[in-house]
């Protein structure tokens, strides 16, 4: 033996790095300075819904609804400056969150254009990374990595966006949003 089982056995176990700042969302008493991002629509965004939607209810919730049929480009925003002050191009984002985008409630039929999944866009950092939600149930996304490409005030924003190279947005399409969370690395 060569006398080092003992260092071994007793070694503590080495993690990965610690984040430089988080942004985690407290929709309980509002919009916690969300906002609409659009070119050409108005996006009606209330904080603090609770028992929505019908088909899963939850608690303390953000919903948005956009307000215009076939829209280009659309989504919500947060400005990031009061959060994330050391910012370098090369930083790691990880970015975790709960969505339901509601397609049929009230007078609404197809909010999101068909059943399919939809497309949708994470924005922070300068950078997009594009993931696949389905409609009409709660969807848990995980540590979704994006490196920053810039450091300008406008990419200090964390979006949540659609297109229409995606599934369209119709007149009501609707979403919910919980648990965001947001975790920068250096």
């Amino acid at each position: 033996m060569l006398g080092l089982g003992a260092n071994i056995a007793y070694n503590s176990v080495v993690s990965g790095p610690s984040p430089e700042a988080t942004y985690e969302s407290d929709f309980s008493s509002g919009v916690d300075g969300f906002a609409g991002y659009s070119i050409d629509e108005d996006i009606f965004i209330i904080g603090n819904v609770d028992g929505e939607p019908s088909e899963d209810p939850k608690n303390d919730a953000l919903r948005a609804t956009l307000s215009d049929d076939n829209e280009n480009n659309g989504g919500i925003f947060r400005n990031m400056a009061s959060n994330f002050t050391n910012r370098s191009v090369g930083d790691v984002y990880k970015v975790s969150l709960e969505i339901f985008l509601d397609s049929a409630y009230g007078s609404v039929t197809n909010g999101w254009d068909g059943t399919d999944d939809v497309t949708t866009g994470l924005f922070v950092g300068g950078a997009t990374s594009n993931v696949d939600i389905p409609q009409n149930q709660w969807h848990s996304i995980s540590d979704v990595s994006i490196t920053a490409t810039s450091t300008s005030s406008g990419d200090n924003h964390f979006r949540i966006i659609w297109s229409v190279s995606g599934s369209q947005m119709r007149e009501g399409a609707r979403f919910y949003l919980k648990n965001v969370k947001i975790e920068q690395f250096k």
